[in-house]
C-alpha cells in the first residue's frame, strides 16, 4: 500500500509539472458543471491523494521524518561521472 500511495502522489507531481495546454493537466483541473446523483459521493482519484497527502503530514509531525518533496524527487539525486 505505501508503494501505490507513493507512486500516486508522484503522478501528481508529474502532471502538475505539465506544461497547462497538457490534455492530462486539463483533466485533473477541469471541473464539471453537472450535479452528483444522490446518496453518498463516490470517491475520485484525487479524493485518494489528498488522503495520502495527509496522512504523510500527519506520520511526519507524529515520528518527525521529512515529508518527500515529490515534485523535485528526480533531481535530489547526484550521479558521479
Amino acid at each position: 500500500m505505501k508503494f501505490i500511495k507513493a507512486q500516486r502522489i508522484r503522478w501528481l507531481g508529474h502532471v502538475k509539472r505539465m506544461e497547462v495546454g497538457a490534455m492530462t493537466r486539463k483533466m485533473m483541473e477541469g471541473r464539471l458543471f453537472i450535479g452528483r446523483r444522490r446518496g453518498r459521493p463516490r470517491l475520485r482519484w484525487m479524493d485518494d491523494v489528498v488522503a495520502d497527502l495527509t496522512l504523510r503530514r500527519i506520520m511526519s509531525y507524529i515520528y518527525g521524518a521529512p515529508i518527500l518533496d515529490v515534485s523535485r524527487s528526480h533531481t535530489t539525486t547526484q550521479h558521479s561521472r
